[in-house]
């Protein structure tokens, strides 16, 4: 059974990835491996708007 704080987990980290993404660090990578399909989506649509 997964608790509240492990399914919160991918999404905390996701969020703190992209906090990382600034105009003067766009090399920030969110890795979307090993997320379930809807939040490794969500990891994926970061990384392009680092690359701009």
């Amino acid at each position: 059974m997964c608790t509240s704080s492990q399914s919160i987990r991918p999404v905390e980290e996701i969020a703190a990835a992209a906090r990382r993404i600034t105009s003067t660090n766009l090399r920030e990578r969110i890795e979307s491996e090993g997320y379930p399909s809807e939040l490794a989506l969500l990891a994926g649509t970061f990384s392009p708007f680092a690359m701009r």
